[in-house]
């Protein structure tokens, strides 16, 4: 990897254009699209890039996503999802106190004109995903790991099909492109799935990563390759001055017209420094690898338990569940085996075999929606939750219009569901 370790004269020297703090796949690309405006970039992480969240998320470029997590109807399956071991979402019991007040807002994140500006906020920002990822994709030589075929939603019972007429019928509301397919022709797409399933919604601007970890790597060899610098190292501190930001990492300072925070769930601790406090929480996922199924094209969302079966390049992937807890509690892998047991209730013939398992943090708002903001020379990008990967290329290209002055659509109609200042 071309990592640039420079030692405190060269880099007081120097003053960059745009620094972005965060490797993941929102600061690696909108470190790319900034580079290719013409900025001078650079980009630090103290890990290596493309890790965490955006190595091991569930692939998809899910732009159907449009319906926030908080909403009223979510509000009486809270209890019963809380004391089922096997639910979708678990808040550990020495992680309850401290997840109160995050929880409070998430519940007041429920009301009603709140969950509607939510969702034209994430309509706006989701509706050219697909198409500036694949800009991105052709800049970067990286369009072999997208298949765009339109996600599955799958329904088991005669009640998650009812669900489901339900969703698409909100789906064609918002102008989302979506499909009833019933359970015969789903058996034709999957020849595999279960014969007591009952159809699925087929998404149809949707689409799936093969390599989610390669995708975002081959960006950040890009970036790379066309003069962006990569720094390995921790940042320590921040400091607004007159004429920008100063950023203190190991024994060296660099001095930034321009910042970026794009930290994922680690953004909290650097906002704070400069002022800006968010009830940022780290939102536990997980995923299992099995071996590739030969037969599955299409990523599959199983409705009634809430994770994803994704047909990766090297492998399947199923991901999915929430989990809250303490940051130094270790992983809960029963929540990543559990998927198994579930996957087989569409695929019976699926391989058990455990190929590896993982755990990483999401950056969660109480509000399920991202921060992309500025204040003065200082952009903050973080708090994708779920949709960091269908998000990122979009975000990028917002911020990239905004370190530039230029005033974006998405930003002028929903300038206060993306703000920093909004909790």
């Amino acid at each position: 990897m071309n990592t640039l370790r420079v030692n405190s004269k060269l880099v007081n020297k120097n003053t960059k254009d745009c620094v972005v703090i965060g490797a993941g796949v929102i600061g690696v690309v909108t470190a790319f699209q900034l580079l290719k405006s013409g900025k001078k970039v650079t980009l630090i992480d103290k890990g290596e890039p493309a890790m965490e969240c955006s190595y091991g998320n569930c692939a998809l470029f899910a732009t159907d996503e449009i319906f926030p997590t908080p909403s009223l109807s979510i509000i009486p399956k809270i209890p019963g999802m809380l004391f089922n071991s096997e639910s979708p979402l678990v808040i550990k019991p020495d992680y309850m106190l401290s997840f109160i007040p995050w929880g409070l807002r998430f519940l007041w994140a429920c009301r009603p004109s709140k969950n509607k500006s939510g969702v034209e906020a994430l309509k706006n920002l989701n509706k050219n995903a697909l198409a500036d990822w694949q800009d991105v994709m052709k800049s970067a030589n990286a369009d072999r790991f997208l298949r765009q075929n339109g996600n599955l939603h799958v329904f088991k019972t005669a009640r998650g099909h009812e669900e489901g007429k339900e969703l698409l019928e909100s789906l064609n509301t918002h102008d989302i492109r979506a499909r009833m397919v019933n359970a015969q022709e789903l058996k034709e797409m999957v020849p595999d799935i279960s014969d007591d399933q009952h159809g699925a919604v087929q998404f149809l601007d949707t689409g799936h990563s093969i390599e989610p970890h390669g995708l975002v790597r081959a960006v950040f060899d890009q970036f790379i390759a066309d003069g962006g610098t990569f720094i390995k190292e921790q940042v320590h501190t921040l400091k607004k001055t007159e004429t920008g930001v100063d950023i203190s990492y190991g024994e060296n300072t660099l001095h930034a017209e321009k910042l970026v925070i794009a930290a994922g769930y680690k953004s909290a601790e650097l906002t704070a420094q400069l002022g800006y406090k968010v009830p940022l929480t780290a939102e536990r996922g997980y995923h299992l690898m099995l071996p590739k199924h030969k037969n599955l094209e299409y990523a599959l969302t199983h409705h009634e338990r809430h994770f994803v079966i994704t047909p990766l390049e090297n492998g399947l992937r199923l991901a999915g569940t929430a989990e809250f807890a303490k940051n130094s509690e270790n992983p809960t892998m029963d929540r990543a085996r559990m998927l198994t047991k579930f996957a087989t209730e569409l695929l019976p013939d699926l391989s058990s075999e455990i190929e590896s398992e993982w755990m990483g943090c999401r950056p969660t708002l109480p509000d399920y929606l991202p921060v992309i903001d500025q204040k003065e020379n200082v952009f903050f990008a973080f708090g994708h939750s779920h949709l960091g990967l269908t998000q990122a290329a979009s975000t990028a290209n917002i911020i990239r219009d905004m370190v530039a002055n230029k005033e974006t659509e998405t930003i002028k109609t929903n300038n206060r569901s993306f703000s920093i200042d909004r909790f």
